[in-house]
């Protein structure tokens, strides 16, 4: 191989007319057999003639591409294809710019396998705020000029095109098809995706089973559970049904469950001041000692006393009760009479604030006609 300084000619070693200087790589047999060619014109240093690129070769300093004036318009460093040089392989797999850096450190080194570092002269609101491009990105990855990737200056991430929101650390588009979710695991069918606008949906195996909407969490299925974040209340279920979300259960006060069915409260299980409306008995009570009305609250559906140590010693019917509560009452001493009160105001058949005298042995059972103040007594001495 023979190098050659052209001089004052061009690229074909004075076969036309030039005023660039190059340095020329050509066989021994003369210049017609050129291998390539290193030249300047106005604006570049150009490597060209080589059949299958150029290999730059270091060892302790490696490769410094070095910017050393303000750039006005274009872009610093270009690597691109010319036209028509593409990647043609048909069985193999190409890749258009490989990189394989090989690690071999110890002790407390560490190691980047891409490392950019962007240094901002005036950091902050004095940066450009990018609107003319695709604003301003770390790294930005784009396929026919639409962008599928992006981590802005902020290191806020998008993914699919979408446009970086501000404070938002992983934006993923809006995608509404459950057989493949945006944010999917395992063999891509299950995950999560957004169906609509503010609805995240849950796919399973490719199925929407079931979605988050506002203040709501509710299955995908007809009469599959739907929860409110919402605070219930007496005629406004919070542990719904889909398709029928005004019937269900909720708290209707402290320590108070209500079972409404559409919008009407049928039944109230309650710890202290109401009735546990279940099939629960309290056997072997003792009635409260005398008789004033407000002593001795009954807090059970079924209540056996089995003590009733002077006559009218009583008990007393709770305050708080929905329409339908049933109570029964059941003196089971061996003789005295017990008095059953209803709640201070209220009226279980025998007046305001009237007792009914229940005689040993004997049982009654009362109903709520009117929410926490009318009772009647719909079966005495059982």
């Amino acid at each position: 191989m023979v190098i050659c300084d052209a001089g004052d000619v061009d690229t074909d070693f004075g076969l036309s007319a030039a005023s660039n200087p190059t340095l020329g790589f050509v066989s021994a047999s003369g210049p017609t057999a050129q291998k390539g060619v290193i030249y300047q014109d106005a604006s570049y240093l150009n490597v060209a003639g080589l059949t299958h690129g150029l290999k730059l070769m270091y060892q302790d300093i490696g490769l410094d591409i070095v910017q050393g004036y303000d750039k006005i318009s274009g872009n610093s460093v270009d690597i691109i294809s010319s036209a028509n040089v593409e990647l043609t392989d048909t069985n193999g797999e190409q890749a258009w710019l490989y990189a394989e850096p090989r690690i071999n450190q110890s002790g407390t080194a560490a190691y980047n396998g891409i490392h950019v570092n962007v240094l901002e002269t005036t950091p902050g609101t004095s940066i450009g705020d990018g609107s003319t491009g695709q604003g301003n990105n770390l790294l930005l990855l784009e396929r026919e000029s639409t962008p599928l990737f992006a981590v802005n200056r902020l290191g806020e991430v998008s993914v699919g095109g979408v446009t970086p929101v501000a404070g938002t650390k992983l934006l993923l588009p809006l995608e509404n098809d459950a057989a493949t979710p945006t944010l999917a695991f395992g063999d891509g069918n299950t995950g999560f995706y957004e169906s609509a606008d503010n609805e995240l949906a849950v796919a399973i195996n490719g199925s929407k089973d079931w979605s988050f909407k506002g203040n709501t969490f509710e299955s995908n299925t007809t009469g599959g559970p739907y929860l409110w974040s919402a605070a219930g209340n007496t005629t406004t279920p919070n542990i719904v049904f889909t398709g029928d979300t005004d019937t269900g259960f909720s708290r209707s006060a402290a320590d108070s469950l209500s079972l409404i069915a559409g919008g009407v409260e049928a039944m109230r299980f309650t710890e202290a001041t109401g009735v546990l409306q279940t099939v629960q008995t309290n056997a072997g009570l003792t009635a409260d000692v005398g008789s004033a009305q407000g002593s001795g609250v009954i807090t059970s559906s079924y209540n056996v006393y089995t003590t009733v140590a002077n006559a009218g010693d009583c008990a007393t019917l709770p305050a708080t009760a929905p329409v339908g509560t049933i109570v029964v009452v059941k003196n089971d001493a061996a003789a005295n009479a017990m008095d059953v009160f209803p709640a201070s105001g209220d009226d279980l058949g025998q007046g305001a604030d009237t007792a009914l005298s229940l005689a040993a042995g004997k049982g009654a059972m009362f109903l709520c006609v009117v929410a926490d103040s009318t009772w009647t007594n719909i079966l005495e001495g059982i």
